[in-house]
Formats: structure tokens, C-alpha cells, sequence
């Protein structure tokens, strides 16, 4: 095993969960997960951090306490792929990539996280979803426009928790959003629209631009709806953001109605 600071990567201008594939023999019958917790940019451990191990599909499976060295170790019930969540006082939470761990093997990790300062006493916060930073939205300016709360969200485990089969149904009942049939030939869901609510006023609704992965949808195909450019399968989270006031500067420029934002599983490393 080598010595000295574990190599890290990128997505975009931010650090991820670092992984590093290296493995070296374990005791009979045991597969290992250990590795560092520590704070992004300046590689500090952070002690007394929550690491949880759950399971391909979401399963909890075990947790533990990173010691004063920010050092953690799990052993798996087998081979097969984990994550690691991990959460801690003042930092964000971030989800690993997915973890393929071979039968007998020690797996090295470094999760590291980003600062979420600590409200000081006397200012009222409002409660907001929380869940772990994905590796996949880490780079897309996600987290950082949500936090603005200028928009409307669709987090990724509110995808993963949702019965729904096609995307138009996450819409339902939205603050800002609206979900319209089409004439279309074809029935259901593949005839709604999405459309949002225009500012100027209460009961006018239009159709926004629509992205999807960080590039401009001019049009979709003829007969083609948005369930069949995002699958329910492949959607990661979504992002509603009203014309004039709030819609972010890059995605400026393409209509007056406002955009909505879809990242995919096929975007960096999700």
C-alpha cells in the first residue's frame, strides 16, 4: 500500500469523493472499506464524522465515528458495489461514487466535504431537504443555486423516493409549475407539457426553455414529449426557475418564460 497524500480528482471546479482503487489482500472471508474523511480544499481530517455503508439500492447496512485522524473502516457482508454517506457538524453531507469491492480485498477511500457555516443564535433558518451532495451534481452549480432558494427543486432523493413512471408527474402540484396536454397523437403522459407560472401574472402560464444537462432543447423531436428525452430511470433532480427575477445568469437569453433544468444520470459521474 503507498504512503503519503492520496492523489485526488475532479468534477468541474469541485472536489468529489476521492476514490482510489487500490486493494491489497484482506483476512479469509472479509472485504474492507477504510479511508479518510476530510474537508475539501485543505485536506484537514475532520474527526468524529458519521460514515454510513449502505447498499446498492439504498439499504443501510452499517455506520461509524471517523476517529480524531478523520480515519474510518467498514467490512462488507460481500463483494459487490456500496457507497459511503457521510455527514458531519458545520460540512455538507456528500455521497461517494459507487464502490466495487472485490471478495478478500481492502478498498482505500477519501470522502471529503465541503464547509456549510453554522447559523449564529438569534437568526431565525427556515427548514430545507437535506441529503448528501452527488458526485454527479457537484459539478452543475446544483447546490450552490438551490442554496440561493430562487427556484423551485427537485432533489435526487426525492426522485429516488418517487412511485412516479414518467417526469411530468414530479410535477403535479408544484408552487410555480403546471403540467398541460398537448394535441399530441399520442395519449397520457406523453402528450403533458410543463409549463410556469409567468410573474407578470397569477393565472398566465408559458412554456419555459428547457435543458437538459446543461444544454438548450430548441425542440423535440416530432411526436417526442419530455418523457421520452428524460426517462424517470435516468433523472437525477431538476430545477424550476421563474422569468425575470430568478432565472440564473447562464441560463439567461433563450425566451421570456423562465427555464427548467434537468440533470441526468448520463451527466459526469452520478
Amino acid at each position: 500500500m503507498t504512503s503519503g497524500r492520496i492523489p485526488s480528482t475532479t468534477v468541474g471546479p469541485f472536489i468529489v469523493a476521492i476514490i482510489v482503487g487500490l486493494t491489497s489482500p484482506a483476512p479469509a472471508s472479509a472485504q474492507v472499506l477504510r479511508g479518510i474523511l476530510s474537508e475539501r480544499d485543505t485536506y484537514t481530517p475532520i474527526p468524529l464524522g458519521t460514515l454510513t455503508l449502505t447498499g446498492e439500492f439504498g439499504d443501510t447496512l452499517a455506520q461509524t465515528l471517523t476517529d480524531e485522524s478523520g480515519f474510518f473502516q467498514f467490512e462488507t457482508p460481500g463483494a459487490g458495489t456500496y457507497y459511503l454517506i457521510a455527514a458531519a457538524v458545520g460540512y455538507r453531507a456528500v455521497q461517494s461514487e459507487a464502490l466495487d469491492v472485490e471478495q478478500e480485498t481492502v478498498k482505500i477511500v477519501e470522502l471529503s466535504m465541503p464547509v456549510r457555516p453554522i447559523p449564529l443564535p438569534g437568526f431565525q433558518i427556515e427548514a430545507e431537504y437535506q441529503e448528501p451532495e452527488r458526485p454527479g451534481l457537484a459539478g452543475t452549480g446544483f447546490y450552490e443555486r438551490a442554496a440561493e432558494g430562487k427556484g423551485e427543486v427537485i432533489w435526487p432523493g426525492q426522485v429516488f423516493a418517487s412511485d412516479a413512471r414518467y417526469v411530468q408527474t414530479l410535477f403535479y402540484g408544484n408552487r410555480i409549475a403546471a403540467v398541460r396536454q398537448t394535441q399530441y397523437d399520442r395519449p397520457g403522459p406523453w402528450n403533458d407539457e410543463i409549463l410556469l407560472r409567468d410573474l407578470d401574472g397569477e393565472s398566465v402560464w408559458c412554456a419555459p426553455a428547457i435543458y437538459i444537462d446543461g444544454i438548450w432543447v430548441q425542440e423535440l423531436n416530432p411526436g417526442e414529449s419530455i418523457a421520452d428525452a428524460v426517462p424517470m430511470d435516468e433523472l437525477l433532480a431538476v430545477e424550476m426557475y421563474q422569468w425575470p427575477f430568478y432565472v440564473p445568469h447562464e441560463y439567461q437569453g433563450w425566451g421570456d418564460c423562465g427555464v427548467v433544468l434537468f440533470w441526468t444520470k448520463r451527466y459526469g459521474a452520478a
